[in-house]
């Protein structure tokens, strides 16, 4: 059998291997805090992408608070702003599944030489929502990984995370 092993749960692997082993009492994804982190970042994916942004009818699908909603959105449009620039052509929330890990890519940017088969750059980027101010470098490079084992390494030898 062949263990995957999420690139959001990277972090915590590395941490404690022991935390790879099923549990009897699975993590319950619906919670307040999970549905008011996939309601940000839906919206910072509509962002990304330049979709419209109805952060009310967001709040309302997801039963929370729209004012952390737009707060979290305000934070986003700051940090895109400035991170923008390393991300020619973003596309948002890209299931990835590579040879070891496989996840969600919140934010992911393949750019082309012209004529090429192979990417020239790759960029990825992963929101973080909440108010832990941890990094997570683990999870970086779990998708940095994934992203290479389908796409190869990028000519610029180098991936962006």
């Amino acid at each position: 059998m062949t263990l995957k092993i999420r690139g959001s749960r990277a972090d915590c692997a590395m941490a404690c291997a022991g935390s790879l082993v099923e549990i009897e009492n699975p993590y319950n994804e619906n919670t307040d805090d999970t549905r008011l982190g996939t309601a940000k970042h839906e919206a910072l994916a509509a962002m990304v992408r330049g979709d419209p942004i109805d952060v009310g009818a967001i709040a309302d699908y997801h039963q929370v608070d729209s004012d952390e909603i737009s707060r979290a959105l305000s934070y986003g449009r700051q940090a895109w702003a400035d991170l923008r620039r390393w991300y020619p052509s973003p596309d948002a929330e890209i299931k990835i599944r590579g040879a070891v890990t496989e996840g969600t890519a919140d934010v992911l940017s393949v750019s082309y030489a012209a004529e090429s088969q192979k990417p020239s750059a790759i960029s990825l980027l992963d929101w973080k929502t909440g108010w832990s101010h941890d990094e997570h470098g683990y999870q970086l490079m779990a998708y940095a990984d994934a992203v290479r084992s389908i796409l190869g390494m990028p000519s610029s030898g180098y991936i962006t995370a």
